[in-house]
């Protein structure tokens, strides 16, 4: 399964609205349980986004569904982050530059 990282912002009428927040936070955990997902994290959070939303969908698919089912309704957007484990960015980083080269802060040929 493919980890996501959900950021969620409310809307203007979301925000006039606060107070289903418990009720849209249930909906939230189901909607992503009835798409195959395993749901590690949901919190509040303050600054850009208002939520977040951390853990697995079986497919990118699921992934946009999630997103599209929570934007249809008006009171929040969606920011959706594909996630990978620290050890897969480390095998990417044993085969990557020695495959394909690097960009570095020197201009060319100095």
């Amino acid at each position: 399964m493919q980890r996501f990282v959900i950021m969620m912002k409310l809307t203007e009428s979301g925000a006039e609205a606060i107070e289903r927040m418990p009720v849209w936070g249930d909906t939230l955990r189901t909607i992503w349980e009835e798409l195959g997902g395993e749901l590690d994290l949901l919190d509040v959070t303050m600054g850009d986004s208002d939520l977040i939303a951390c853990g697995s969908f079986p497919s990118e698919l699921a992934a946009m569904t999630f997103a599209a089912s929570v934007t249809a309704g008006g009171v929040m957007t969606t920011k959706t982050i594909p996630a990978f484990p620290i050890d897969k960015f480390h095998d990417a980083l044993r085969v990557g530059p020695k495959v394909h080269g690097t960009l570095t802060h020197e201009d060319p040929g100095s």
